[in-house]
């Protein structure tokens, strides 16, 4: 009898995140069915349960890449020049604009709780302020997971949401220090 119990990866085995990602998968085919249902009865009326259907679908996608990340998300962030600090992960938004919230890490090393990336046009320009500032962009990967967020009705997506408690207790893996974006190439 074999006693070994199997590692757990994020409070769950890979077997059962293999399970959860194919039941994702079933839910947004399921959904995606239900949408072409709807619009064969119906054909443009019932446009409304075709979107949620979609949308619907859309989250079941993104929770099933979820799940074969076992239960992981990756996050933009600002890195260190070190490529080790986290130096900020969430965006606010106040009466001045949308800035990067520091962690108490990040304001010891740049001196400033916001923090907010270069504007400039080329990629060198602003690669190097944002050096000059004690930080480079780059991305993190930590426990999380995935819900609806939009602005109004038309604009709901599924986004990764990370877990806060997790990235407070250093429970994160810098996993690109410096990245810069397709259409800065």
């Amino acid at each position: 009898m074999n006693t070994t119990a199997a590692a757990e990866i994020n409070g769950r085995t890979a077997d059962e995140w293999a399970a959860l990602a194919a039941k994702y998968r079933q839910d947004a085919r399921l959904a995606r069915q239900a949408s072409a249902d709807s619009f064969e009865r119906c054909d443009t009326d019932g446009f409304l349960s075709q979107w949620a259907s979609d949308t619907i679908a859309r989250e079941y996608d993104r929770k099933a890449e979820w799940a074969d990340e076992h239960g992981f998300v990756t996050i933009p962030a600002l890195i260190g020049l070190d490529g080790a600090t986290l130096v900020a992960w969430r965006q606010v938004t106040n009466r001045y604009g949308t800035s990067w919230l520091a962690t108490d890490e990040g304001e010891r090393l740049t001196g400033r709780r916001f923090l907010n990336d270069s504007n400039a046009r080329r990629k060198d320009t602003r690669l190097a302020n944002n050096r000059k500032k004690g930080f480079t962009f780059g991305r993190v990967r930590v426990p999380g997971s995935i819900h609806l967020r939009g602005g109004n009705l038309t604009s709901v997506t599924p986004v990764p949401e990370p877990d806060r408690d997790a990235i407070e207790a250093g429970v994160f893996e810098i996993v690109d220090p410096e990245i810069t974006f397709s259409s800065e190439e």
